[in-house]
């Protein structure tokens, strides 16, 4: 599981990870809000944690890629400069 190659061995489960306070680092989630092999709602109960930013992709399915992804990139590369 990539938890376990990212934070520690025990991190099997991100959400008992978070319940106990446990996320040290700033983590950011994108998600589009139109995924359904990951809807975005199972990101939401870990708002609550300051150091989790969840980015919402309005429109975006799961593994986005085509000329809106595209598109979507060079906006943030512009934002960037």
């Amino acid at each position: 599981m990539w938890l376990t190659s990212y934070l520690s061995p025990e991190a099997s489960d991100f959400y008992d990870i978070h319940e106990k306070n446990l996320v040290k680092t700033a983590i950011t989630f994108f998600n589009g809000t139109k995924d359904m092999q990951i809807p975005y709602q199972q990101l939401l109960p870990l708002a609550s944690n300051d150091k989790i930013k969840i980015v919402l992709l309005d429109g975006f399915k799961h593994r986005e890629a085509n000329q809106k992804m595209d598109n979507l990139l060079k906006k943030v590369i512009d934002l960037l400069d």
